[in-house]
């Protein structure tokens, strides 16, 4: 599993650490450590720097390759993002277009949109519209790379806070587990 959140945490012991030269980019940092959730071995993946790194110029082939290799296999990719925020940002944006280049556009097949600080909206229908409307607009940056095909399949899930969820040891919402299984490619992406 891979997750993009700029609120993250320090993440627990045991982390490993890849650095991956990017050239004149600098240096790209894979950050990675293991848990299980709901008895669900799983590997969270961290690439804090993709979201500052402009599409243009491109990285190196090299390093693609070697940010792929690192992360290798991805069975399930999470863009985390915030309910509450209105317009996709720039970094936002940067990632979407990495992850698609790093892993292909087949990889948003296997993607969930968990979309943090639900409970931060009070009303249920006014968090049902913004789920709706932020959804849609991760959806439309995603179709860019994918095509509306693949970016209008993609499952999106509110929580609280993701750090709750991974670093605390807190179960995982029904919900969210439940997508997970379902968006999973079991042999994994790369």
């Amino acid at each position: 599993t891979t997750v993009y959140t700029s609120s993250m945490t320090n993440p627990l012991s045991g982390t490993r650490i890849i650095p991956i030269n990017a050239g004149k980019k600098g240096i790209l940092q894979v950050i990675m450590w293991d848990r299980s959730i709901n008895d669900l071995p799983c590997r969270i993946i961290l690439l804090p720097e993709l979201a500052s790194i402009p599409h243009d110029p491109p990285l190196p082939k090299a390093t693609i390759a070697e940010i792929k290799d690192a992360i290798s296999p991805i069975h399930c990719i999470w863009f985390a993002a915030r309910l509450n925020e209105t317009l996709l940002s720039q970094d936002e944006q940067n990632v979407i277009h990495w992850i698609t280049t790093i892993l292909g556009e087949q990889a948003w097949n296997y993607a969930i949109l968990v979309l943090t600080h639900a409970n931060t909206i009070k009303e249920a229908w006014n968090r049902a519209d913004m789920m709706k409307k932020r959804s849609e607009n991760i959806r439309v940056e995603i179709s860019v790379y994918t095509g509306w095909d693949i970016a209008a399949n993609i499952t999106s899930v509110p929580v609280t806070a993701l750090d709750d969820i991974m670093l605390d040891g807190k179960k995982w919402l029904p919900e969210l587990h439940e997508q997970i299984m379902r968006r999973s490619n079991l042999k994994g992406i790369t």
